[in-house]
């Protein structure tokens, strides 16, 4: 569908309410009307106002905030997994520095605000323990980020897919 002369005013009307407008030449030639100065040939590639497009527009929002939700969801889990690292390469820390250590040294934990002495062997097993448990953690979570990618993925196609859908003409 072409329009072929719309003064300013129109033109404005046009691209907010129901037409989707790919572009717009101003006349120069200001003798065709009287009516304005400014005025402009619209191409409009569809007019919007059947329900199926309405339910199209609302799925696509949906779809909007799902992707939204989706990438907010990652960005948790990647700071989950940055958490976790951090807590990995603490202990490793640690049981290297237990290494170092003699067996008869004397070692305390922290427990609130109180330091409760430890026998040597049974901390350096919590610390290797709590390695092995953050290590499941850290394969856990990025199950869980390689699935979130997948989603979101997903989830992007289906956003663009709707979004040609609403672009092309009908």
């Amino acid at each position: 569908m072409e329009i072929d002369i719309l003064a300013a005013d129109d033109f404005k009307t046009a691209q907010t309410e129901d037409a989707v407008v790919d572009e717009y030449d101003e006349f120069d030639d200001h003798t065709e009307s009287p009516i304005s100065n400014n005025l402009y040939k619209v191409h409009v590639t569809e007019i919007m106002v059947n329900e199926d497009d309405d339910n199209t527009k609302q799925q696509f929002e949906k779809l909007s905030l799902e992707f939204s939700n989706l990438q907010t969801s990652l960005n948790e889990l990647i700071e989950a997994r940055s958490k976790l690292e951090t807590q990995f390469q603490e202990n490793k820390i640690v049981l290297t520095e237990f290494d170092t250590l003699n067996e008869d040294s004397k070692i305390f934990k922290l427990t609130g605000p109180v330091l409760l002495p430890q026998n040597y062997g049974e901390a350096k097993l919590n610390v290797k323990k709590r390695i092995e448990f953050i290590e499941d953690e850290i394969k856990r979570v990025e199950s869980k980020i390689e699935q979130s990618q997948k989603n979101i993925e997903s989830t992007r196609d289906k956003l663009l897919a709707i979004r040609s859908q609403i672009s092309t003409p009908a």
